[in-house]
């Protein structure tokens, strides 16, 4: 497969079109997505990929992603933290990580390399808000600054939805531009959800 000509082919998709895409040239099958809110995005990765089990996982179950359980005999949604509930399973056992739950510095660090371990080669480890952002509940994110070091400490090759380069430290100059982008787009009252683009990162194991 010819992983780049694939990462500028899909490089402006919204989330959920980006990820099956994903999925789905890859031929991925047992995914774990940590941070199921709603249970949105588990609900559109089960009817539009290859995925043949999907676990979500969060800390805090909603009433909408205990009903997405109950909907898909495929999907099993599990009350943890990350990365602790890395322990439930074995090394080199998953096709895909979705890392989408504490955006801190300090937490995205920690919780790297221990879904790392349980991402079979050939597999992909990936998450949500790779910008410089501030949220007015959560604080500042740290996504970009772990995911870029953790990648350059062991070089990896790292690739973020609406770019195409792999240079580590263009993707940070367009984090930064990305975090402004979506804070004007929030700021402003006539743009809606779909308007607001929040770019995804992702690797594959070696």
């Amino acid at each position: 497969m010819d992983i780049q000509r694939l990462y500028k082919d899909i490089r402006e998709y919204h989330r959920v079109n980006y990820f099956c895409a994903l999925i789905n040239a890859f031929q991925l099958k047992l995914g774990v997505e940590v941070g199921v809110r709603f249970g949105v995005f588990s609900r559109d990765l089960m009817e539009s990929s290859s995925l043949t089990k999907l676990i979500g996982i969060d800390y805090d179950l909603h009433k909408d992603a205990i009903q997405t359980d109950k909907d898909y005999a495929k999907y099993q949604l599990m009350c943890g933290r990350s990365p602790d509930c890395a322990s439930l399973f074995t090394d080199n056992s998953l096709c895909l990580v979705y890392l989408d739950n504490d955006h801190h510095y300090a937490h995205v660090k920690a919780e790297l390399p221990v879904w790392y371990e349980k991402v079979k080669v050939g597999g992909i480890l990936s998450g949500h808000d790779f910008m410089e952002y501030t949220d007015s509940g959560e604080g500042k994110f740290g996504v970009d600054d772990a995911v870029i070091e953790f990648c350059r400490e062991r070089n990896y090759i790292l690739y973020v939805s609406g770019c195409d380069s792999n240079n580590l430290d263009n993707l940070k100059e367009f984090s930064v531009a990305a975090g402004e982008n979506c804070k004007n787009k929030r700021e402003d009252q006539r743009a809606t959800h779909e308007d607001v683009m929040v770019p995804n990162w992702w690797l594959v194991k070696q």
